[in-house]
């Protein structure tokens, strides 16, 4: 067991998001279902992770991280950030 992959179910799972992403035509991947589009889906799972980065440094280093200052804002803020961010239609 040492020697296995423990992430190995995560990168699957991961392979598998960017696969059906792939099967969307470009239309579909900026349509919103149920109030969110794949597009808005894929940029708020993006700018979560590398925020989510930021925070483990941030607790690494005893500082409370940055993100809980938009928690008044339901975190609307950092959201948006994201959207803008990640503001291409393209799924590249």
């Amino acid at each position: 067991m040492p020697n296995q992959d423990v992430l190995l179910p995560l990168k699957n799972s991961f392979h598998e998001f960017i696969d059906l992403l792939e099967l969307l035509s470009d239309e579909q991947f900026v349509s919103p279902m149920h109030g969110w589009s794949p597009k808005g889906v894929v940029s708020h799972l993006a700018g979560w992770n590398r925020l989510m980065i930021d925070a483990a440094l941030s607790i690494l280093a005893s500082k409370t991280p940055v993100y809980y200052e938009d928690a008044p804002n339901n975190y609307s803020s950092i959201n948006a950030g994201f959207m803008a961010n990640y503001a291409s239609h393209s799924k590249e």
